[in-house]
């Protein structure tokens, strides 16, 4: 049997992370910049909804397209139950002048080329977000750890569902929401379930004995 050395692992690792960044990327986008359920849905490119491109901070058009209940866009090129589906693979190289504890957030001896610079798949996500009904909307993301705390957690859920009517010559916009954080439901994206920092690696939180 073929024994990894330190920088074998390290290689394999990084590629193997790649491979997966390449296939999610083909499997769940149509374009290069539409690799998201939303921007399929709007045929819009990420910097039209996002401050920056990426966000989470909205710009008008995103307030009003979460405001609306995430039902916008009719430029899908798939049927709806597939378009609603994105994924994302967060991985991260962390380098800690002293060398962690073996077991403190993850098995060296497996996922580590070495105790000071660790190689990790911090977390994935499977991403249901879209319409499901004409006034209906979803944002449910499913988070995956294999290798920190090997668990599977429900990290942002909010279903939506909104209309307008007229009174008095004035547009009126009413609605509900459903969800699992009590700012999730913020159209403006800047409380506190969308406060910096957004991600992290899972071996940067211990630097080693001072």
């Amino acid at each position: 049997m073929y024994n990894f050395k330190r920088k074998d692992k390290l290689s394999f690792v990084l590629k193997a992370s790649l491979a997966l960044l390449a296939f999610s990327a083909s499997f769940f986008s149509s374009n290069a910049y539409a690799t998201a359920a939303f921007s399929r849905q709007t045929g819009e490119s990420c910097a039209t909804c996002h401050m920056q491109g990426y966000g989470p901070w909205l710009t008008e058009y995103g307030t009003k397209f979460k405001l609306d209940g995430y039902v916008a866009g009719d430029a899908a090129k798939v049927p709806t139950l597939l378009n609603n589906f994105s994924a994302e693979i967060v991985s991260s190289v962390t380098n800690v002048a002293s060398a962690v504890p073996q077991g403190t957030y993850f098995q060296n001896s497996k996922y580590a080329s070495n105790a000071q610079t660790n190689v990790l798949n911090d977390w994935d996500a499977i991403y249901y977000t879209g319409r499901v009904l004409p006034k209906v909307g979803v944002y449910f993301q499913i988070n995956f750890t294999p290798q920190t705390s090997r668990s599977i957690s429900l990290s942002m859920a909010d279903m939506r569902f909104a209309d307008h009517f007229s009174f008095e010559g004035h547009n009126v916009q009413y609605g509900i929401t459903a969800n699992n954080a009590p700012t999730m439901s913020d159209t403006w994206m800047t409380s506190f379930a969308w406060m910096y920092p957004y991600t992290t690696s899972s071996g940067a939180a211990y630097s080693g004995p001072s």
